[in-house]
């Protein structure tokens, strides 16, 4: 009997750990929905100094401070996303690893906190092989992040938005690397 409580209790920790994980990453206030409505107005000088940090336009093209310091915020948003998907997985296999070094534990609630870490070494592999490949397309940079039900990729915010091709290039890439279904990709722009 006492073997069935310390199953339930590994079980509702487990199943607790995965919801706090998804719940932080899901209502992060530093990501939003894409709008596929909202068309930005952009000015020129805008233009230019994105097309001058893209290099596709020369040096000597004018290329205000505050369009600089704009494109470096974009990166340090995707660093920052990096960063807090990192802590959250580190913490998660802190726990997992606690769990499997309690000698009170039984071997099937230990084999369970093992099925649990090697699912989520199996996630981290796949994001880095979907950022690597979503990066060779193209983009800049982007952080991608699997849970049980959906695929969560993050764009840095660029002026024309989240296009249909670009939907296209990067549902494939991760359909190629998942099994995740279209409906399950989600799609995000960093603002």
């Amino acid at each position: 009997m006492k073997t069935k409580k310390r199953h339930w209790a590994l079980a509702g920790l487990v199943l607790a750990l995965g919801t706090a994980v998804y719940l932080n990453w899901q209502f992060s206030p530093s990501t939003e929905y894409i709008d596929n409505t909202a068309k930005p107005v952009v000015s020129e000088e805008e233009y230019w100094a994105d097309a001058a940090l893209a290099g596709a336009v020369p040096s000597d093209t004018p290329v205000s401070a505050a369009d600089t310091v704009q494109a470096d915020t974009d990166s340090s948003d995707i660093e920052k996303l990096r960063a807090e998907r990192t802590t959250s997985r580190e913490d998660s296999i802190a726990t997992l690893k606690d769990i499997i070094d309690n000698a009170s534990l039984s071997d099937s609630e230990k084999a369970a906190a093992v099925e649990t870490l090697s699912q989520i070494t199996k996630r981290i592999d796949a994001e880095a092989s979907i950022e690597t490949l979503i990066k060779a397309k193209g983009f800049k940079d982007c952080v991608v992040v699997i849970s049980d039900s959906q695929i969560n990729v993050i764009l840095p915010a660029s002026e024309k938005g989240i296009d249909a091709a670009t939907t296209a290039i990067i549902q494939d890439i991760v359909m190629g690397q998942t099994e995740f279904s279209p409906s399950a990709i989600k799609i995000i722009e960093s603002k």
